[in-house]
Parts: structure tokens; C-alpha cells; sequence
């Protein structure tokens, strides 16, 4: 209405100025001028109707390209497809190619702003670290679910000290929000590191995993640790033997030979520590087992040429029944699994028999290696495969080796994607079965 008003009164203006100046334009003296009045005023009438209908017009033609922009405007806002109407009107159709061309461009900000959005609610979804963002009062403004889960918080709106239950996880997260420094928390057997730092005028908070990271860190401590103690004991023995040796004043030609005799028992152990320690470090460091093949038989003939003196002189009878046939295992992790266990077996084995059988089971090889020494308590089945451990009945010298092999067999079994088993009663003796995986 007030269109109609606005136009209206200026085509009304228009039209008294239009009278007014052919009334001065037509104007004579010798002209009636009642007669002149009244011809200026059908004029005034047929302008002022003319006017009328001419406004009416406009304020009609315009609504209908208002609502017909607005229509457009709607579907375009609503992320519907439209069509640009057909006109003959130069100007409308110009207006509406010049709204088709703010569409695309508006169309194409958005995709990708929404292709941009998705990616990094993908990335943030699936970060393994937890992700915070808040502002400085703790309230929440973004959390991604490695978070939840890892501080046990089923909702991730409202501030952050009233959705997280656990007290150590609060307390952390107190004092990050108080001090502003990176916290570390022991929560349900993990190790969490919580890591802030400033995002303009919001904290950003990092919750990492880092219970590996710590137990490496202590395993590796305590390696060093029993490593170190391990090693003092032969250097000791053979500096021990070598200074009597050289203070040999009092000593006799035999226990001469018996000090040098312990010397190279030493060095020689010295030598086995090492090399355990180094390949079970390799093993370790090694991220991809080394490919190869490795005809069993013929290293069951070389594992029981290696054993059977020893084993013969012990009195033990040495059995070995390998397969003949290849597998597609590297030979050098075959024959490590094999040497450990027969050496351990043969370590622990006054009498009876030792056997070892290699064969293939479908998909898999299996290695067993059976004893009748002394076996193996149950609670320390599972120890037996640590670092250095040594059996708490079998804590003499004369039995113990460097504490490796069982470590070294279970890691090379760990690297081809193996299983070990161990089946063992006290007094009885004991019987490891390895599978290996070697498809079909």
C-alpha cells in the first residue's frame, strides 16, 4: 500500500505541473476562460484516472516480480532446485541471471564449506587422541568421541568439570584449567597425558594414550637394570680369577688351569649374554620379519647333530622328527625358536627324553619341543617368557643361562604372527607347542 502511495503521489505531482503548463502554454485572452477552466479539467480528470491505472499497473507488475524473486529466493535457501522463469522483460531477465549467478557462486561456497566441514569432523571423529576444545570457565565447545571415551564422559555439552566422574581425571583438569600446564593421570590401569595450549582465547586440550609409551620406558629401565647386573657377574669372575692369576705366587700349575679354566667359562658365557641380549634387541627393533624358506629336514638333522652329545651324556635320549619338506619361514627364526627351547629343555633334563616334532597342520607349521625335566610351577608360566627370569627352583648356576631364550623364542614367535603354548606339570616336565602361520 505504501508503494502504491509513494507512486501514486508522484504521478499525481506530474500531473498538476502537466495542467499547470498547458494551461499557461494554451492560454489567450481572447479564449473563454470558463470554458479553458473546464478543458483543464477533463484533462486533469483523464490524467489523474490515467494515473490511477498506470500506478496500479506498476504496483502489480512489481509485486509479481517480488514474489516471484522472493519464490526463488525460498528454494534457494532451502537447497531446492529451480528454474529461472522465462520473461520477455530485458530488466527481469536480467535480475534473474544476476540471482542464477549469486546462486552458483553462493552453491559452490558451500559445497565447500561443507566438504571442508565434513573432512575435519572426520579427522577430529577419528583421531585415536582425545580432542577438547573450551574456553577458559571449562565450558565445552568441541569434543571428539576418543575423548568421551578416554575421560568417560557420555555427553559432550556443558562444562567440563561437571561431565567428567572420574576424581583423578577432575582433579587433572583442575589444575590445567587453574595453571594452564599439561597434566599427567594414571586412570583404570592407562596412562593419560592431558596437553593445553592456547587457541586464540579458548584452551585446546589434547588427551593422549601413553600407557605403551611409559611401560617401554620402565621395561627398558629395568632391562638396562638386570642387563647391567647380569654382566657384572662373569666381568666379575673373570677380573676375580685373573688377578689371582697374576698374584700367582701361591698358586700351583693345577689350580692355575682350573682359574684359567673358569675364565673362559666366563668369557664364554660374557659372549652368549651379549649375543642374546643383541638379538633379542633386534628382534625387538625389527618391524617386518625377513622373508625365506627353510627345508626342516635338514635343519632337524643339524639340531640333533648340535644336542646329541650332550644329551647322551646326560643320559637323556634326543628324538627328532622333522618333516621332510620346505616352509616359508626365513631358516635363521626356525633354528633360534628350536636352540633356545632344546637348550632350555636340555638345561632341566636329568632323565628321560627330550623330543622335538616339526610338522604341518593345514595352514600352519607347529614346532613342539617336550621334556621330563623338572617343569614348570603354574604362577610362573607366565613369567618364564620375561627378560632374565629364572625359575625359583633352578636359581643355581650350574643350571642357569643368560635368562633370554624363552624372551627370545616368544619374540620371534610374536614377529612371524605366532602362538606359543606351554603345557607343564612340576616334577613331570614340560611341553612348548609353537604355531606359525604359512597359508596354503
Amino acid at each position: 500500500m505504501r508503494r502504491f502511495v509513494k507512486i501514486f503521489s508522484t504521478l499525481l505531482i506530474f500531473e498538476i505541473i502537466t495542467t499547470i503548463l498547458v494551461g499557461f502554454l494554451f492560454y489567450r485572452k481572447n479564449v473563454n476562460f470558463t470554458l479553458f477552466l473546464n478543458k483543464l479539467s477533463i484533462l486533469f480528470i483523464f490524467l489523474f484516472i490515467l494515473s490511477l491505472f498506470a500506478t496500479f499497473f506498476i504496483v502489480k507488475r512489481e509485486e509479481e516480480v517480488y514474489f516471484s524473486i522472493e519464490a526463488i529466493i525460498n528454494r534457494m535457501k532451502e537447497g531446492e532446485r529451480f528454474e529461472i522463469p522465462e520473461t520477455d522483460d530485458e530488466v527481469l531477465h536480467r535480475i534473474y541471471s544476476a540471482i542464477k549467478r549469486i546462486y552458483k557462486i553462493l552453491k559452490k561456497q558451500q559445497d565447500t564449506v561443507e566438504w571442508e566441514k565434513n573432512r575435519f569432523e572426520f579427522v577430529v571423529n577419528n583421531l585415536r587422541e582425545g580432542l577438547i576444545l573450551m574456553d577458559k570457565k571449562g565450558n565445552v565447545e568441541l569434543i571428539n568421541p576418543s575423548a568421551c571415551s578416554m575421560l568417560s564422559i557420555e555427553s559432550g555439552g556443558g562444562n567440563i568439570l561437571d561431565l567428567c566422574k572420574d576424581y583423578r581425571i577432575l582433579s587433572a583438569l583442575e589444575s590445567i584449567l587453574k595453571n594452564r600446564k599439561s597434566e599427567k593421570v594414571g586412570v583404570r590401569g592407562k596412562v593419560l597425558l592431558l596437553k593445553v595450549q592456547y587457541v586464540e582465547n579458548n584452551l585446546l586440550l589434547l588427551v593422549e594414550d601413553i600407557t605403551q609409551s611409559e611401560r617401554y620406558q620402565d621395561m627398558k629401565a629395568r632391562f638396562f637394570e638386570e642387563a647391567s647386573h647380569e654382566l657384572k657377574t662373569p666381568i666379575t669372575s673373570i677380573l676375580g680369577f685373573s688377578e689371582a692369576l697374576i698374584d700367582g705366587d701361591v698358586i700351583d700349575n693345577k689350580m692355575k688351569e682350573k682359574f684359567i679354566s673358569y675364565i673362559h667359562d666366563s668369557a664364554k658365557n660374557l659372549t652368549n649374554l651379549v649375543e642374546d641380549i643383541l638379538t633379542l634387541h633386534r628382534l625387538e627393533k625389527q618391524k617386518r620379519k625377513i622373508e625365506g624358506k627353510c627345508k626342516v629336514n635338514e635343519l632337524g638333522k643339524e639340531l640333533k647333530a648340535a644336542f646329541s652329545k650332550l644329551t647322551k651324556d646326560k643320559g637323556v635320549k634326543f628324538m627328532v622328527d622333522c618333516i621332510s619338506t620346505e616352509v616359508p619361514i626365513a631358516c635363521e627364526y626356525v633354528k633360534s625358536i628350536l636352540w633356545n627351547l632344546v637348550d632350555n629343555a636340555t638345561k632341566f633334563t636329568e632323565k628321560g627324553f627330550i623330543s622335538v616334532d616339526c610338522y604341518k597342520k593345514q595352514s600352519d607349521f607347529v614346532l613342539e619341543v617336550e621334556d621330563t625335566g623338572i617343569g614348570v610351577d603354574d604362577d610362573e608360566k607366565e613369567l618364564i617368557f620375561e627378560r632374565f627370569y629364572t625359575s625359583k627352583t633352578t636359581r643355581d648356576k650350574r643350571l642357569s643361562g643368560t635368562g633370554l631364550g624363552l624372551s627370545i623364542v616368544k619374540h620371534t614367535v610374536e614377529l612371524l604372527g605366532g602362538k606359543i603354548f606351554l603345557e607343564s606339570q612340576k616334577g613331570k616336565g614340560s611341553k612348548f607347542k609353537i604355531i606359525l602361520p604359512i597359508g596354503h
